[in-house]
């Protein structure tokens, strides 16, 4: 009975990323910022077959080329091709849906262009590029919500903790406040995260996972540079503890990284975009700051904006000091790498962000690494269950109103600028006085 219950489908597995695709998409704020030329990168894939904006010379000059860089005469996203890729049907489908739809629906492109904050030149997928992003992005999350929850389910063996780790990953983390509000690198890294992590689970077949999990991580490289530490990460634990299927993990990541440096190749005459350059990476004598100031401080700490992922270290130390080991062990190394990465970077705070934004794609390993804490604190034996159960709780509650402030009303955005600009002056993120989440209340 049990073997036949649990073969059954799972109705969550479309009501998770229905009903987080739905609030996602309803919410306001948009920051198409670092993402701007997205939308225009996959367009001109789909239509010319090459990543260069020439087309959008107009475009290109009304926002002065930023964002861009010019290489070999021609206009390139200075963004890497992995997202602008995945959102390439997307794309196509929106500029499907317009050209059917603005010309069969009466007063369509009046309500559109009415509820617009900014003047629209165009009704399609370029015009519109910032709804585009937003529909997109919320798309991207509510998949990566889905992996979450198949990931939870089977490690917590029940349906309702699973839903509380689900919905702590969707709308009370950095996935609601910035990878759904616009097509960021962060968003597509953190949906092969999501992914990878399922396909990473203990399974009696593992050839085809292994497989996928390779190419999957070896693509995340080509969405954002720091995805290299999942993937060396992985192939170490793969090496390590799943030395049969191992040559499947590599073959599959093998592969895909030829075929990027290959498309690289074509698309920019180089082997890598110039955005991989190391010199992007410095170790500033700021360093020790950009540690704590990504953790702990009032504008940008990962602790502050998601309280309850204080909770994660437990995980965390119960994986690099072997008491659980595998893929637990595997999964603990990649956020602590990544955050000492993030704090090499000279710009640590993000930039005009919301919160912990170089966070963003390490949210479904945090989440995971939730996971021995909730069992630890459901166990029978445990003598504080209720109290332990209530401040989890709270502290998630106080990430939802975090993330829901972040997502649906813009003052905590102007905060960026006002009263001065935090790129100008980062020691902002420090100011208790003036905290980024209160804006506008």
């Amino acid at each position: 009975m049990a073997a036949r219950a649990s073969s059954r489908f799972d109705p969550m597995y479309l009501l998770v990323p229905l009903v987080v695709f739905l609030v996602h998409a309803a919410s306001r704020n948009i920051t198409s910022s670092d993402s701007i030329w997205t939308v225009h990168t996959a367009r001109s894939l789909v239509l010319e077959g090459n990543l260069d904006l020439d087309e959008y010379g107009a475009e290109l000059a009304r926002e002065n080329y930023r964002n861009t860089i010019s290489l070999g005469g021609h206009r390139f996203n200075i963004f890497p091709f992995g997202t602008p890729v995945l959102a390439a049907p997307f794309v196509l489908a929106a500029d499907g849906v317009l050209s059917v739809l603005v010309p069969a629906v009466p007063g369509l492109e009046r309500v559109i262009r009415g509820r617009s904050a900014e003047e629209i030149t165009r009704m399609d997928s370029i015009g519109l590029h910032k709804g585009v992003e937003l529909v997109t992005a919320s798309f991207f999350v509510a998949l990566a919500a889905m992996f979450v929850y198949v990931a939870a389910r089977r490690a917590l063996g029940r349906t309702a903790p699973a839903l509380v780790a689900t919905f702590a990953f969707a709308f009370c983390t950095s996935a609601w406040s910035t990878a759904s509000r616009a097509l960021w690198s962060h968003t597509a890294s953190m949906l092969c995260n999501a992914a990878v992590l399922v396909l990473m689970l203990p399974r009696p077949d593992r050839s085809v996972a292994g497989f996928a999990a390779g190419c999957l991580l070896a693509f995340g490289f080509a969405i954002r540079p720091t995805n290299v530490i999942p993937l060396v990460v992985f192939a170490v634990y793969m090496l390590a503890a799943q030395r049969k299927e191992a040559p499947r993990f590599l073959l599959g990541a093998a592969l895909t990284g030829l075929l990027l440096l290959a498309f690289c190749r074509i698309m920019y005459h180089m082997w890598l975009p110039v955005y991989y350059s190391p010199s992007r990476l410095d170790r500033p004598w700021y360093f020790g700051i950009a540690l704590a100031g990504n953790l702990i401080s009032p504008n940008r700490g990962l602790f502050i904006f998601s309280p309850f992922l204080i909770f994660c270290l437990y995980g965390i130390v119960r994986g690099v000091f072997g008491k659980d080991g595998g893929l637990n062990a595997a999964v603990a190394f990649i956020p602590i790498l990544h955050w000492v990465v993030i704090a090499t970077f000279p710009q640590w705070w993000g930039g005009l962000a919301y919160g912990p934004r170089f966070f963003t794609e390490m949210m479904p390993f945090l989440i995971f690494l939730l996971i021995p804490f909730m069992k630890a604190i459901s166990a029978p034996s445990f003598k504080w269950r209720t109290p332990a159960w209530v401040i989890f709780s709270l502290l998630v509650l106080a990430g939802f109103f975090v993330h829901f402030r972040g997502a649906s009303d813009w003052a905590v955005f102007e905060w960026v600028d006002q009263p001065r600009n935090l790129d100008v002056y980062p020691s902002r993120a420090w100011d208790w006085s003036d905290m980024q989440i209160f804006r506008g209340l």
